[in-house]
Formats: C-alpha cells, sequence, structure tokens
C-alpha cells in the first residue's frame, strides 16, 4: 500500500495544473534545517507558503521535500537541484522557500548566482521569512528586491 502524502507537502494534481503557464505556477523548496526541527514544522512552513502563493493567485505545482541537514557545503541537496532546474527548464517562474537560510547556507554567494539566473529567466525567489522584515513586508514583486534592502540596510548601518 502507498505511504499517504500529508497534504501541505500533496504536488498539484492534473485537474488543478491544467491550462496554467509558468507564471501561474510555483514550487515550494521545504528543507529541515535542524535535527529538533520536526515534520508538523515543516507542514508549517508549507501552510504558511500556500496561503501566501494562494493570495498571490499561483497555483503549487511541486512540492520539493529536503528532510537531511545541509549544513556542510559538500552535502548535495537533490531536492534543491530539482526546484532549481524546473526554474530554468522554465517550467515554473516562481520558487517559494520559507527562509534564505532554507535555500542555500553556502552564503550571499551562491544565492547571488542563483538570482541572476532567475533574473534571466524572468522568474523569482520568494522568500516568506527573514530576521529583518515581517513576513507582511516580506518583498515579493521582484526575485532582487529582498537582497537589494538586505544591501541597503548595511550601508546605512552604523559601523563599528
Amino acid at each position: 500500500m502507498a505511504k499517504k502524502t500529508a497534504e501541505e507537502f500533496r504536488d498539484g494534481s492534473p485537474e488543478e495544473l491544467v491550462g496554467k503557464s509558468p507564471e501561474d505556477l510555483v514550487d515550494l523548496y521545504l528543507r529541515r534545517s535542524k535535527k529538533r526541527e520536526t515534520v508538523e514544522t515543516l507542514k508549517q512552513h508549507a501552510r504558511d507558503l500556500r496561503r501566501e502563493m494562494d493570495r498571490q493567485g499561483l497555483t503549487v505545482r511541486k512540492v520539493w521535500l529536503e528532510q537531511r541537514s545541509a549544513s556542510k557545503q559538500h552535502v548535495r541537496r537533490e531536492k534543491l537541484e530539482g526546484a532549481m532546474a524546473a526554474v530554468m527548464a522554465g517550467e515554473i517562474k516562481t520558487l517559494a522557500v520559507w527562509k534564505t537560510d532554507r535555500f542555500d547556507r553556502r552564503g550571499m554567494a551562491a544565492i547571488g548566482t542563483a538570482l541572476d539566473e532567475f533574473d534571466r529567466r524572468q522568474a523569482r525567489l520568494y522568500v516568506s521569512r527573514n530576521a529583518w522584515t515581517p513576513a507582511s513586508r516580506a518583498p515579493a514583486s521582484s526575485s532582487r528586491s529582498w537582497p537589494n534592502a538586505l544591501a541597503r540596510r548595511s550601508r546605512t548601518s552604523p559601523s563599528g
């Protein structure tokens, strides 16, 4: 008997996806960041992302769920690679993640490289939560808006 997938982690059904263009679709990338995080934590992240994507009029095409830690740089994250490949292939125009550290722990250079690829494909990375802004004010209009805001913040912060 096949294992039932939790509703939060369910991919879009053929009926939900019929007639949708890549601009109408979003993939969710969820990653367990720390061992103490439970599946319930990931479900809550998925519910929050789904609610926001629904508010934006997007349909969830696929949920990419990574449950092993990626704290080491040498660890391959096959689910992230799959989600990125969907953007690169033009299957979707939005990839949604909970926080930037769930997307890539290799630092802003790696995220910047990914965003350059997104820009070339007129795609975007939606980030639900950041330490520097509440979710209700999280920028979603451009794949570049949150890194620009972070850069502005670092330039205007007092040094020292």
